[in-house]
This record gives C-alpha cells, sequence and structure tokens, in this order.
C-alpha cells in the first residue's frame, strides 16, 4: 500500500508541474497517459511482490476513484462559481454589495457557462432556445443520486 501511495504522491506532483508548465492536467486531460502509465507500474510491482488479487482490484478501484474525485476538486480549482466569487470579493474587504454586484456582473458567468455547456454537448439551443440534451439530463439524474444518497437539500 506505501507503494500505491508514493505513485500516487508521484503522480500529483508531476499534475502540479505539467498543469503549471503546459495548463494540462495529468489525471483528467492526459488520462490516456496517465492510465496506463500507472497500470504499468503497478503490474511490474504486482510482479515483484506477493499481493493478491482483491487487494489488486481495490488498488485499481481506488485510483479510479481518486481520479473522479480529483476532477470533481480540479474542476472547482479551477472555475469560479458565484458563491466563491463572492468570497472572494469580501476577502479583498470589498464589503459593498453595490460593488460586489457590479463585479459579478463584470464577469459574465452566465455567458461562461453557457458556452462550456454548449461545448460539452450538455445542452443545445434550438430557435433561441435553450434544451437540455440527453448528455445533461445523465448528469443532472447522477446529480440528483448523489444528493439523494448524501441525504443534501
Amino acid at each position: 500500500m506505501y507503494f500505491y501511495l508514493s505513485i500516487l504522491g508521484i503522480f500529483i506532483v508531476f499534475d502540479i508541474l505539467i498543469y503549471r508548465i503546459l495548463k494540462k492536467n495529468l489525471f483528467i486531460d492526459l488520462i490516456k497517459f496517465s492510465l496506463p502509465l500507472f497500470i504499468i507500474i503497478q503490474i511490474i510491482f504486482f510482479e515483484y511482490n506477493e499481493i493478491n488479487t482483491i487487494t489488486k482490484i481495490f488498488i485499481l478501484i481506488n485510483y479510479i476513484l481518486f481520479i473522479f474525485a480529483y476532477d470533481l476538486i480540479f474542476t472547482g480549482i479551477r472555475k469560479i462559481s458565484p458563491s466563491l466569487f463572492i468570497l472572494s470579493q469580501l476577502k479583498k474587504n470589498i464589503s459593498s454589495l453595490e460593488k460586489i454586484k457590479k463585479n459579478f456582473f463584470k464577469q459574465k458567468f452566465f455567458i461562461s457557462r453557457y458556452k462550456e455547456n454548449l461545448n460539452d454537448n450538455l445542452i443545445g439551443l434550438k430557435k433561441n432556445k435553450i434544451y437540455l440534451k440527453k448528455k445533461g439530463i445523465n448528469v443532472i439524474s447522477v446529480l440528483n443520486l448523489l444528493r439523494y444518497l448524501l441525504k443534501v437539500k
């Protein structure tokens, strides 16, 4: 297990370096490279150590769950939500409600989110009306399932 955590730590350090230099995320943007590399390293490790099959499966499932969680966290860091925007304004000692509103509308959150969702094929535009696509409905279903499982209102 220490070897797995060491490799994961090394991957995280490489991810930070690659993102700082290339603006590409090792776990998400370069997953076609990082996932096979991780699996190859683990297979080599498995060959030289006596690890049962269940532990091997748990390590791979853990890595995939880590990628999923990392993607959610990294998305939250990369894209400022309206709530985080308000908090960052308060941290900058901007406490005037009117000033925060003015800065908020300058950010154009709706337009950037609209374009992103359109590019991700979550929504569509037909006759000047926005509609949910199948992928968008699936994303909402998964989030609603998570809300239900976690009992989040």
